[in-house]
């Protein structure tokens, strides 16, 4: 065998492929190697590997993906420093959830006063394991040491990982678009897989316990685009990989059924409850926009008629309204024309679940 070949399996590289081989055979899709602008030192960062599974659920894609870090140490154990953790602390935050969507309805539920701890609690009843669940230990220290030796070397190994995934957590959710067919939502997770052995000392009273482990938890508060913000980096052991990373699989069928009820028991009835037709009416409006531009031969002002979009559900009629515009003869365009009738009752049905009479007016009268 050359000594390229003994080379190149000191690397990281070896690993990486073998992780990427893993998550391929499970159906994940892998982007491998992306590079991404440091928004603070204005350099080239690299990713090792961004796998995710997108299924659409309803109207929604849902995304889980997974940011992964490959590290190889020949030398030295990853060696992690922990203490009891005190899950009443109120200066941290043991349930980050990372996540970004550009659905209305979900947004509006999880927005900055949505309970993180709901959602995790739910997961460990939906899959009966406490794998992402609360964190057994508060990390506050790390270190690589001497395996030989167990002489301290540095941090700089465990902090560039740790801060090279906040970083790719950053970029993906600040370049996230909204789609023109289908609204989208993601859940993100950050993942240290290190080939060398991953070692927790804990730390209680005087008293110093030394463990092996195959992955562990660990919560951060940094600084990213001058926002202070809590992290959680689930940290592997090579050796386990493929055993602790086949739990993601659950958790993408977890984020399916969760996402997925959470946007339908949202829009359920929507339709007569005034304060989210006013949350949905925007989305609806989008997607008849281009019909709406058509059907009037490019006459209407969009940007005005988005001002003024109303839509309405008129309990003694049985009918909803949907105001456009004054103009007598637009209205009389849309309310006769098969195919934006056909369009608009398909998007009424997808965005309010509403399949009953509508009709397009010139009273802007909100009642």
């Amino acid at each position: 065998m050359s000594n390229y070949v003994e080379g190149i399996k000191k690397t990281g590289f070896i690993l990486e492929h073998q992780i990427v081989t893993s998550l391929q055979n499970e159906g994940w899709a892998i982007i491998n190697n992306k590079y991404y602008e440091d928004d603070l030192h204005h350099t080239i960062r690299e990713i090792d590997i961004v796998a995710y599974k997108a299924d659409l659920v309803d109207d929604v894609y849902v995304y889980t993906t997974l940011i992964i870090s490959c590290k190889k140490s020949e030398k030295n154990a990853w060696v992690m420093l922990s203490r009891d953790l005190n899950e009443g602390d109120p200066n941290s935050n043991w349930w980050p959830l990372h996540m970004w969507t550009d659905d209305s309805a979900l947004k509006t539920q999880f927005d900055s006063t949505f309970d993180t701890k709901t959602y995790y609690d739910s997961l460990q009843e939906h899959i009966n394991s406490d794998f992402f669940g609360l964190p057994t230990s508060d990390v506050f220290a790390f270190q690589e040491m001497n395996k030989s030796t167990g002489n301290p070397q540095n941090d700089k190994a465990i902090f560039s990982s740790i801060t090279g995934l906040m970083k790719a957590l950053s970029y993906e959710m600040a370049v996230r678009k909204t789609k023109e067919e289908y609204n989208s939502i993601y859940q993100f997770n950050l993942i240290s897989i290190v080939d060398s052995d991953l070692i927790q000392l804990h730390m209680k009273d005087d008293d110093i316990t030394e463990q092996k482990v195959e992955h562990l938890q660990l919560i951060s508060q940094y600084i990213i685009n001058r926002e202070e913000k809590f992290f959680k980096v689930r940290f592997i052991d090579a050796g386990f990989a493929e055993k602790q990373l086949n739990k993601y699989n659950l958790l993408h069928e977890y984020n399916c059924s969760y996402f997925g009820d959470k946007k339908s028991n949202f829009v359920k009835d929507s339709i007569t409850d005034i304060q989210k037709v006013d949350i949905l009416k925007y989305d609806f409006y989008d997607r008849i926009r281009g019909l709406l531009e058509r059907a009037s031969l490019f006459s209407l002002d969009l940007d005005e008629v988005k001002k003024k979009f109303l839509v309405i559900h008129e309990s003694s009629e049985k009918s909803v309204r949907i105001f456009v515009t004054k103009d007598e003869s637009i209205c009389g365009i849309l309310n006769t024309s098969k195919i934006v009738k056909e369009k608009v009752k398909d998007e009424l049905e997808k965005v309010f679940r509403y399949s009953g009479d509508f009709h397009f007016s010139t009273n802007n009268f909100p009642f």
